[in-house]
């Protein structure tokens, strides 16, 4: 026994330092990176970055402190804590997958799962982290709690410290009020309900308390959320489930076009109409599934069920987001440890098997590697997103920006006039062209434009700002001081 114990031990050693290693080739490439997106006021122009206790206990704002303390503005600091973030995650993704197969099917699924591509929002962008920190913590408790119901007496030590976890959790991303149904779905599948029901009543518990606690937190995710995406209406949940479980899966299958707006959205009806049947053909194939592997039965609920939100007829999340897909993707790991244990039994079919997982291996890590040089800094994730996405309001948006400071006035127009021609209600699009205009001396372009966004965004006081910097140089000195006041009445 002491033998066995010892030969997996070494085993686990080898695929650690064989992941580990791995990660760090694929991913060294960031530590140059910049600040990009969120990362700009969440880090580098925000004022409590230096103040530890005052995060609360939010680990991606903890973890930003302490990265400034040891490094100040040094953006190889929040890149490092998210490889080490990832290879922890990878680490728990092998434990779990070591309940089921040996280590030789772990082994090589779990690789997959550090170097796959879809990851790299999550990674390679800092304020990609949360969904890191949300993957940790759900790993960990959920193994910890099979560990502690796993026996006919409650390890009472590891239940608590299962449940900490999931305390720890509700504090990194919202979607970690989805891990007790992980929890329901794991003793549903495996036959363990009847024995642990009783153990889910802390967790939900703790979940109804959060959901309370964030109401209001909720609420303005919500209008945040909305006013991003330019709708507050009702979306039709049937049409977010089949696009979003279809397109994630597809970006997992085969992730070529990775970009950061995977918009816009659209379906014809006849391809919801196929994607409706499709949909309906897995869940009545699902019993079958069950019948023949608990393990893909759990895979698929658990794919489907992380990403529960983005079905959603209110506006709580993206349709889509790579982002989102970090810890579902543990879903595709678990298929092909699966397909691989099929392949163990001959030598020929093993070294075919292999043959095939280097070749995906060495894919995943090249794409991987190729996209975070979209991540280097503001103009290149811009870019790379305009190109993947033509059609996106936000990228080109967001492209003028990158023009506007490289000094290229004329290209920055001819984005922001894509940007509301594709979107004619985009306020910050009108916004923008009418800075760029005012940059240029076309003042009366300017201030059309900076009254077409205050008439699409009343709110949008940086607009009346600029409206009564106009005025107030022209010498119209009550129409300056009324915008003036408006845009301080709005600020405050």
């Amino acid at each position: 026994m002491d033998k066995v114990f010892y030969r997996l031990d070494k085993q686990f050693g080898r695929i650690l330092l064989v992941m580990i290693g791995l990660i760090l080739v694929i991913y060294a490439n960031t530590l140059n990176n910049g600040f990009v997106s969120d990362d700009i006021p969440a880090i580098v122009n925000n004022p409590k970055i230096s103040h530890i206790l005052s995060n609360g206990l939010n680990p991606c704002n903890l973890t930003n402190s302490l990265g400034y303390l040891i490094g100040k503005l040094n953006p190889a600091v929040y890149h490092l804590t998210n490889i080490i973030l990832h290879s922890l995650n990878s680490i728990l993704v092998f434990l779990f997958l070591r309940l089921f197969f040996r280590p030789w099917e772990a082994g090589w699924a779990v690789l997959i799962f550090a170097a796959h591509p879809v990851h790299t929002e999550a990674v390679s962008w800092i304020s990609g982290r949360p969904y890191l920190f949300l993957s940790f913590f759900v790993l960990s408790s959920f193994l910890l709690y099979v560990s502690a119901v796993g026996s006919a007496k409650l390890n009472k030590l590891k239940y608590a410290a299962s449940l900490g976890l999931y305390f720890f959790s509700l504090y990194s991303c919202i979607f970690a009020l989805i891990f007790p149904g992980m929890l329901i779905l794991y003793d549903l599948t495996f036959g363990l309900w009847r024995r642990n029901w009783k153990y889910w009543t802390a967790f939900l518990v703790l979940t109804g308390l959060k959901l309370w606690q964030m109401a209001g937190a909720i609420k303005q995710r919500v209008a945040e959320v909305s006013f991003d995406t330019g709708s507050s209406d009702l979306t039709n949940p049937l049409f977010n489930a089949v696009y979003s479980l279809f397109s994630h899966l597809g970006l997992l299958v085969w992730p070529a076009k990775l970009t950061f707006y995977h918009e816009p959205y659209s379906l014809s009806p006849a391809m919801l109409v196929i994607g409706v049947f499709s949909l309906l053909l897995i869940v009545l194939a699902m019993p079958f599934v069950f019948r023949r592997s608990r393990i893909l039965f759990f895979a698929g609920g658990f794919f489907a069920l992380f990403l529960a939100p983005t079905y959603s007829p209110v506006t709580i999340s993206w349709l889509i987001a790579e982002r989102y897909l970090y810890l579902p993707s543990m879903a595709l790991s678990i298929f092909l440890a699966a397909r691989l244990k099929k392949c163990s039994g001959g030598r020929k079919a093993k070294t075919t098997a292999n043959l095939v997982m280097i070749f995906l291996l060495a894919a995943c890590s090249l794409r991987t590697i190729i996209r975070n040089f979209d991540w280097k800094n503001h103009a290149a994730i811009w870019r790379a997103t305009v190109k993947a996405s033509p059609l996106s309001p936000k990228a080109r948006n967001n492209m003028g920006d990158v023009h506007c400071g490289e000094g290229n006035l004329e290209k920055a127009v001819e984005q922001f006039k894509t940007a509301v021609e594709l979107k004619p209600d985009y306020a910050d699009a009108y916004h923008n062209l009418a800075n760029t205009y005012q940059k240029m001396g076309r003042i009366e372009e300017a201030i059309r434009n900076y009254e077409k966004a205050l008439s699409l965004n009343p709110r949008l006081y940086q607009s009346d700002t600029q409206l009564g910097i106009i005025y107030f140089n022209r010498g119209f000195r009550a129409q300056a001081g009324a915008y003036f006041q408006k845009a301080r009445e709005i600020e405050e």
